[in-house]
């Protein structure tokens, strides 16, 4: 079992700092409210807001900087897990928009570049895109990470079946638009339940100088289930339960008539 809060975020434009206290309060109140809390994930772009121009490379880092560093401080400070986002250096080309996942005993466990970026904007012309996924363990659970525009692709959520992931993190900036809500809920339930995994999503709150943004979350469990309880508005919570993923796949084995590629004639 692992024992999951998720935090909508409204960033400060371009302000670490500002932003980095915002955390720590939002995590002093989620352990108020869910004190058996392990796990702690913040949405994408909620170290600087959805930069889009040159300052992207300015606020660049790479895993010794302030964001990384700073998140060890709280996960040490409150013996707390924390998945969270920044923007990652990548040398001299394009920064990576990435999440990072430090443990509560202030390790880095791992980072996880979006590996699809977002068409329907310059993020392509200003970030390089990542071309591997990443597992991980958080408290005896086998887990992965996606961000944002990565919902899109199914081949991805087969990718971490496959490597018999339990519980998928997925950390957004969904941009509000036509029932943007509702493709948001139908789409990742629907991954959950054809891959059999849990997944726990979380998105921005508020607006920025480029977009804004649904304020959408959900944990869905394998059986398209939103099993979150929600405080505030801003603070859901849930325990994931690994029973269910036996429980399903005995009722509805799907993996025996898996194929990794279909003819059409």
């Amino acid at each position: 079992m692992i024992k999951i809060s998720l935090i909508n975020f409204e960033a400060s434009w371009k302000d670490k700092k500002a932003n980095l206290e915002k955390k720590e309060k939002h995590i002093k109140k989620v352990l108020e409210l869910f004190p058996e809390t392990q796990v702690v994930v913040f949405p994408e772009l909620s170290f600087t807001g959805y930069v889009l121009d040159e300052d992207n490379k300015k606020l660049a880092e790479d895993e010794n900087g302030f964001c990384v560093s700073e998140i060890k401080k709280l996960a040490k400070k409150y013996w707390i897990n924390i998945i969270a986002w920044f923007i990652e250096k990548n040398f001299e080309k394009k920064p990576f928009n990435s999440a990072m996942v430090v443990s509560k005993e202030w390790k880095l466990i791992t980072t996880y570049a979006k590996t699809h970026l977002f068409s329907q904007c310059p993020e392509p012309k200003l970030y390089s895109a990542w071309k591997s996924l990443k597992t991980f363990e958080l408290e005896w659970v086998k887990c992965g990470l996606y961000i944002c525009f990565d919902n899109r692709y199914p081949k991805l959520f087969e990718a971490y079946k496959k490597e018999k992931v339990e519980c998928l993190f997925w950390i957004h900036a969904w941009v509000s638009d036509r029932n943007k809500k509702e493709i948001f809920d139908v789409i990742t339930k629907t991954r959950a339940h054809e891959n059999q995994y849990f997944i726990a999503w979380i998105d921005c709150i508020g607006s920025d100088v480029n977009t804004s943004y649904t304020g959408s979350s959900c944990i869905s469990s394998p059986f398209s289930e939103d099993i979150k309880q929600t405080k505030e508005d801003i603070y859901h919570y849930a325990e994931i339960n690994l029973d269910d993923i036996k429980n399903i796949s005995k009722i509805l084995p799907l993996w025996p008539s898996y194929l990794e590629k279909y003819d059409v004639n």
